[in-house]
């Protein structure tokens, strides 16, 4: 693996909403030393990426990291303290994963809407030795099962999915859309 080259502090300045979209970003990235460029958020095509290898977080960039001037498109923050309106970012080139062979380009499965804060307080919850946790989906408009362990003791938890309206919302996704099902009709004399 290619090490990334420093290439300078840049200043970015930020909102409170782009404060927030880069720290739960930065929660993506590896505090491995010998994995420099997984300590990097990527900005590319108005996305930022950010991976530590078993995760994958993006978000449309923070307009504060456009507006710094990037000369290369990755970036390293030492920290970002919840209440800064102005950070300094280390500018780094190197090669990042390729997100474009891990994002699915297919359209999913199974799609479920759950409360992102319920979903949240519930997965705090599980604290077994393993640190994993079992998802069970049967269906859309079913409740899912969440199985691991509470401070070393079986757990279970069942969270009911959001009723999504007709037609179901389309969620942002990294990268180019999904292709189109052809909506042609077959020819019966084929």
């Amino acid at each position: 693996m290619t090490m990334p080259t420093p290439k300078g502090a840049k200043i970015v300045k930020l909102s409170q909403p782009e404060n927030r979209r880069l720290r739960w970003l930065m929660k993506g990235t590896s505090g491995d030393v010998d994995r420099e460029t997984l300590q990097c958020i990527h900005v590319k095509n108005g996305t930022s990426f950010a991976t530590d290898g078993y995760r994958l977080l993006a978000a449309k960039t923070v307009p504060g990291l456009i507006t710094a001037g990037l000369e290369y498109d990755m970036v390293r923050f030492d920290n970002v303290p919840a209440s800064a309106t102005v950070v300094e970012a280390e500018e780094l080139s190197g090669v990042f994963p390729d997100i474009e062979a891990i994002v699915p380009k297919t359209e999913p499965n199974l799609q479920i809407m759950v409360s992102a804060r319920m979903l949240r307080e519930t997965l705090a919850g599980f604290t077994g030795d393993d640190d994993h946790v079992i998802l069970r989906f049967w269906e859309p408009t079913r409740p899912f099962e969440v199985c691991g362990q509470v401070q070393g003791a079986d757990a279970y938890a069942l969270i009911m999915p959001i009723r999504m309206g007709d037609p179901e919302p389309e969620p942002w996704r990294p990268g180019p859309k999904p292709p189109e099902e052809s909506q042609e009709p077959e020819d019966p004399e084929a």
